[in-house]
C-alpha cells in the first residue's frame, strides 16, 4: 500500500517540476486564464496546489494554498487546511493538484477540500488519469492516482455534488463538480 509522502512530493515539486512553472499554463483546457471567465463577481476561491499562484492577480478573492512555498498565500496541505464557517469558499480550484497517492489519500484531500467550501459551491477539476508526462528524471516516482470517470461519479456523490461537466482529452480529465444549497 502506498504511503503518502509529503515531504517528497514537496522536494519533488520544488526541485524536480520544471523551473518554468507557467511553460504551457494555457495547453489544458481548464488551466490558467480560461478559468478566469468561469469566476462571477465577488466570489471567494480556494486555489488548491496553487504553484506560483499566477491567478492570484486575476482573481480577487482567490487564497492559494500549495505544499510548496512558490508563490501561494499559505504554505500547507489540504488535508491540515484550516477554515471557520465564516470564511468557506464559493469556488475550489484542483488543478493537477489532488493526483498524488491511494484512493484513500484522494478521498481523504476531497473531504477536506468540500469542507472548505460553502453549501452552494464549484469544484474545478484538471485531473491526470495516470500519465507520467511531467518530464523530468524522477517522474516515475511519482505516485499519481490513476483518476476515471467512476472516481469522480463516485467521489462527487459521497460529497453531495453533481458533475456538471466532464471532458477528457488525451491526457487529462477536466470535470466541473457543483453543489446546491438545500433549501
Amino acid at each position: 500500500m502506498f504511503t503518502y509522502d509529503r515531504e517528497w512530493l514537496h522536494d519533488y515539486f520544488t526541485y524536480d517540476w520544471p523551473s518554468s512553472r507557467t511553460a504551457g499554463f494555457d495547453r489544458y483546457y481548464w488551466t490558467g486564464f480560461r478559468l478566469i471567465e468561469e469566476i462571477r463577481e465577488g466570489e471567494t476561491v480556494l486555489d488548491v496546489g496553487c504553484g506560483i499562484n499566477p491567478l492570484k492577480r486575476h482573481i480577487p478573492n482567490l487564497h492559494g494554498i500549495d505544499i510548496t512555498n512558490i508563490g501561494s498565500d499559505e504554505q500547507v496541505a489540504i488535508e491540515d487546511f484550516e477554515t471557520d464557517e465564516w470564511s468557506k469558499y464559493d469556488v475550489a480550484l484542483a488543478l493537477g493538484s489532488l493526483n498524488f497517492g491511494d484512493y484513500n489519500v484522494i478521498e481523504t484531500q476531497v473531504e477536506s477540500m468540500t469542507n472548505a467550501l460553502k453549501p452552494e459551491s464549484r469544484i474545478y477539476w484538471r485531473c491526470n488519469p495516470g500519465h507520467r508526462d511531467h518530464g523530468n528524471n524522477n517522474v516515475g516516482k511519482v505516485p499519481f492516482f490513476n483518476w476515471t470517470l467512476r472516481n469522480h461519479l463516485d467521489l462527487s456523490e459521497q460529497f453531495g455534488y453533481n458533475i456538471t461537466e466532464f471532458m477528457p482529452d488525451q491526457n487529462r480529465f477536466y470535470v466541473k463538480w457543483e453543489r446546491k444549497s438545500e433549501l
